[in-house]
């Protein structure tokens, strides 16, 4: 990922978190035909249970993806976070032009696949766990074994062994302060991505 030195957040703390928010993410490989992508939901780990951390999900067992792994290649997993566009009407100064703010991490690492019925479970519990946790009522599963089995079956689950994070947060600290100030009054006045906005105004704060 282009990193220019402004916008790069090297905070591991900062990126594990940014990645537990925003859980949705694209894993992209490569195989003989070329570059592969599948969008998952994840469950990361924090680094205590892994000298960088893990990352837990599944695959659809009739996604061709899980096969076409090389154990010993690095892989990515891309976490999105919020972005909007940036109108140069915004800007106090002259002479701007027009952007795209956003916030992204990449995790480096290598695959794992899980087969143990047992761990299996594990991490289809976790993920249903992290989801519904955040819920008013969250939903119990209480569907039968035998279905579980069924649901078992047609996944692959993995555990995603982080090598290294890049996280790159560009929101416009290559700009003056009025700028700033004026473009994050500009989403806020308009309607914009409210959790740029709002990443936005906490980084100015912390400054």
């Amino acid at each position: 990922m282009y990193v220019p030195a402004h916008f790069a957040e090297n905070d591991e703390g900062v990126l594990y978190s940014f990645m537990q928010e925003h859980p949705f993410s694209t894993l992209v490989t490569n195989a003989a035909e070329g570059p592969i992508a599948t969008h998952l939901p994840v469950d990361v780990d924090t680094p205590n249970r892994a000298e960088h951390g893990r990352i837990l999900g599944h695959f659809a067992r009739a996604n061709p993806h899980w096969q076409k792994l090389q154990s010993d290649e690095q892989s990515l997993l891309i976490f999105h976070g919020p972005h909007d566009y940036i109108s140069p009407a915004w800007y106090k100064s002259e002479n701007l032009p027009p952007t795209w703010n956003y916030a992204a991490v990449h995790a480096y690492g290598h695959l794992v696949l899980i087969d143990e019925p047992g761990e299996v479970r594990a991490i289809l519990d976790r993920l249903v766990q992290r989801f519904e946790s955040g819920r008013p009522t969250p939903w119990i599963n209480s569907l039968e074994d035998g279905f579980m089995t069924q649901l078992q079956s047609a996944i692959v689950a993995f555990e995603f062994r982080i090598d290294h994070l890049e996280g790159k947060f560009k929101l416009g600290q290559n700009r003056m302060l009025v700028d700033r100030i004026a473009s994050l009054a500009g989403l806020e006045k308009e309607g914009g991505e409210a959790s740029l906005a709002a990443l936005t105004r906490k980084r100015l704060d912390e400054e």
